[in-house]
């Protein structure tokens, strides 16, 4: 790492950053296989069944738009696809992360990974927006502390954290809410004031939530 000091970095990593080895998490079609079948569905002739539902395709759609519509059918997917993502080894990508939140930068991901967490030597200040009570859950349930609390050596977890599946963003809805005024102005003018912007893109590009 050259350049800036890590104290100057705000680090912005996507998907594709828990996917490489040793972490190797699952990409999109396999966490969406793993889930479906731990719910109950089947594949039967390219088509994925349960009882008592409409059967479908595999989908080439956006994630966001697949949970939306498994979240509108009633089926209760958030606490698989915590569990699915809750345990990993670190890879190089989330060492740098904890460097960089180590020295004082800052980190911003929608990942709701633990991996920038196990690369961590303590545990990094962390904070996260917070999404609409569901299913008993409430919005964050403390785990996160709010965008507004967000700093230098602040990890910032856009759509949530593995360890509180009432946390996590999944539908366009969640995911695209523009974030309020004061957040936005406290994100850029604080916690990115001076960075030097450095991108760990996902495979699939996404843009961040609204701002």
């Amino acid at each position: 790492m050259t350049g800036a000091p890590a104290s100057r970095w705000l680090l912005i990593l996507g998907a594709g950053a828990s996917m490489a080895p040793p972490s190797r998490l699952p990409s999109f079609a396999e966490l969406f296989a793993g889930v479906l079948e731990s719910i109950g569905w089947r594949p039967l002739d390219g088509r994925w069944c349960r009882p008592g539902y409409p059967s479908f395709a595999e989908p080439d759609i956006p994630a966001e738009v697949l949970f939306g519509t498994l979240r509108r059918f009633g089926v209760d997917f958030a606490g698989e696809v915590a569990a699915a993502l809750r345990s990993i080894e670190p890879n190089a990508v989330h060492d740098v992360a904890a460097r960089v939140l180590a020295h004082g930068g800052a980190v911003w991901t929608t990942n709701i990974d633990l991996g920038v967490e196990a690369a961590s030597c303590e545990q990094p200040r962390r904070a996260g927006r917070a999404v609409p009570a569901r299913g008993g859950h409430g919005a964050g349930a403390g785990v996160l502390p709010p965008l507004s609390s967000a700093g230098p050596g602040t990890l910032v977890k856009f759509h949530g954290t593995a360890e509180d599946p009432g946390t996590l963003a999944f539908t366009d809805a969640e995911l695209l809410a523009p974030l309020a005024d004061d957040v936005i102005r406290h994100l850029v003018g604080t916690a990115a004031r001076d960075r030097r912007d450095i991108r760990i893109p996902r495979r699939r590009r996404r843009p961040l939530p609204a701002a």
